[in-house]
């Protein structure tokens, strides 16, 4: 009679679980084991399946106006908007809904775009055309471009917003060359701004 062996497991004195069928081929491991260790081992591969899909998800191609919103230039750009509206309290009126007050660094307040980033890139880092703006307003009510186009006449001008429509439709080339030579400019305008203030990053 053939000697059946122990399970492998160690301190384990159960014999090792038979495979299903009429055969004498056995597991490793006691009926109690082999479980466990296929139920690891669905474990591990769900885990594998799991960073192999956040690694696809970080490799994935960015959009372009994905890679503006992630850009340094993006970055100092809204921050000096935010700061350049800010009271002495560095808290800040949405353009758009002025009964609305952040902090600048509160996350529920945006800077807001009139003439939209993806659709006028010559204008996604002008001046003129980014306000502060609730999160609400940027995202769920399309911007009120009308309400907004008010504020940026009543703000800066009417010549200014004239001059905003003709340089909206500008052909630039939007790549990394450019996006740096706006990082370098708005990181610069941004650090007098707080000189010029008197106040310590807020964002830092």
């Amino acid at each position: 009679m053939a000697k059946i062996r122990k399970c492998a497991c160690k301190g384990c004195e159960l014999p090792v679980m038979k495979k299903p069928g009429n055969n004498t081929f056995y597991f490793k491991y006691c009926q109690k084991h082999q479980i466990e260790a296929v139920l690891r081992k669905q474990r591990e591969e769900k885990q594998k399946d799991k960073a192999e899909l956040e690694n696809t998800r970080k490799k994935k191609k960015k959009t372009p106006q994905e890679r503006f919103y992630d850009s340094q230039a993006w970055k100092w750009f809204s921050h000096y908007v935010l700061l350049y509206y800010a009271d002495e309290d560095l808290e800040v009126r949405c353009c758009t809904s002025p009964h609305l007050k952040y902090h600048v660094t509160n996350k529920d307040i945006h800077c807001g775009h009139f003439h939209k980033a993806d659709a006028h890139r010559s204008v996604c880092l002008d001046f003129v055309n980014c306000a502060p703006q609730s999160y609400y307003d940027n995202c769920h009510f399309g911007g009120k471009p009308e309400v907004m186009e008010l504020w940026i006449k009543r703000t800066h001008g009417e010549k200014a917003y004239e001059e905003l429509e003709q340089r909206k439709n500008k052909s630039i080339k939007f790549d990394e060359a450019y996006l740096d030579e706006m990082r370098i400019f708005w990181r610069k305008k941004y650090r007098e701004l707080l000189i010029k203030r008197g106040v310590e990053d807020p964002w830092k």
